[in-house]
C-alpha cells in the first residue's frame, strides 16, 4: 500500500499561514464589526508578524512549506522533531530546537504538525501552554487531539494567548456547545486544510503513479509504502 505523503504539502501550509494571518490581524472580528454597522478603526492596534518566531513541532512535508512561506513574511522559523535528520533543518534554513518545552517557550508562534499517537496525544497541555509567550498564537493544521482543548480555552479565557487558528478537533464535526464556538480568539474551520483542487489532483496521480510503477517492477521510494515488508522482494528504491 502506498500512500502520496507531501501532496497536499502546499495546500495545508497555507492554510496554517492564513489561520495565523486571521489571528494575528484579528480578520474575523473586523469583518463582524464593520458588517454590523460599526468602524472599529479608532484605536486599533494588531502586531506585524514580521521579526517574530515560528516553532514548528514536527518537520515534515507541510512543516518544512509553512516554515518556507513562514521565512517569506520575515518571521524566523524554529522547529522540534527527533526524528528529522539535521541535513534537513540545514537544507532549509530552519534553527532545531530539541524540545517541544524549548520551543514553546521561545517563540511567538506554535504551528503543530505532528501526526497523532499514543505519545502525541494532549502533548499541548496546561504545563506547556503556561510555557508559551504571553501573547502567543497556537496553530493547529494538524490533528485536534493534539491539544488539550479545556487547557487551550481556559489559558484564552485568562488573557494568556493571543488567540489560535485550528482546523481540526478531538472529535469531529465537534459537538454543538464545544468551547470553541463561545471563544472569539478562535479562528476555527471545518478539517478542509488540504482539500484544493490542486492537493486532491496531486493525490490522485501519484497515487496511480504508485500503481502503474508497482506493477512496471520500478522501484517506489520506501517512504511512501505502507506495507514495505511485505513487499520486501521487490524492487524497493533508496
Amino acid at each position: 500500500m502506498a500512500v502520496t505523503s507531501g501532496a497536499n504539502a502546499v495546500s495545508v501550509a497555507e492554510h496554517a499561514m492564513a489561520l495565523l494571518f486571521a489571528v494575528a490581524k484579528q480578520i474575523v472580528p473586523l469583518d463582524a464589526g464593520l458588517r454590523a454597522g460599526r468602524w472599529d478603526k479608532p484605536g486599533f492596534k494588531r502586531r506585524e508578524l514580521a521579526g517574530q518566531s515560528i516553532g514548528l513541532f514536527a518537520f515534515g512535508a507541510i512543516a518544512r512549506q509553512t516554515g518556507a512561506f513562514a521565512k517569506a513574511f520575515g518571521m524566523e522559523v524554529l522547529a522540534c522533531d527527533p526524528f528529522a535528520s539535521d541535513a534537513q533543518f540545514a537544507a532549509d534554513g530552519v534553527m532545531r530546537v530539541d524540545t517541544l518545552d524549548a520551543l514553546c517557550a521561545r517563540c511567538e508562534v506554535i504551528s503543530l504538525h505532528a501526526p497523532l499517537t499514543p505519545a502525541t496525544r494532549g502533548i499541548i497541555n496546561a504545563e506547556r501552554i503556561a510555557l508559551m509567550k504571553p501573547d502567543a498564537i497556537l496553530i493547529n493544521t494538524a490533528r485536534g487531539a493534539l491539544i488539550d482543548e479545556d487547557a487551550l480555552c481556559d489559558a484564552l479565557a485568562a488573557g494568556h494567548l493571543a488567540g489560535a487558528g485550528l482546523d481540526t478537533f478531538a472529535q469531529e464535526p465537534p459537538p454543538a456547545d464545544h468551547r470553541y464556538f463561545a471563544e472569539p480568539r478562535v479562528v476555527i474551520s471545518p478539517h478542509i486544510g488540504g482539500v484544493t483542487t490542486a492537493a486532491n489532483t496531486r493525490v490522485g496521480v501519484e497515487a496511480a503513479q504508485a500503481i502503474v510503477d508497482h506493477l512496471a517492477g520500478r522501484g517506489i521510494a520506501p517512504s511512501r509504502i505502507v506495507n514495505r515488508a511485505a513487499l520486501a522482494p521487490h524492487t524497493i528504491t533508496a
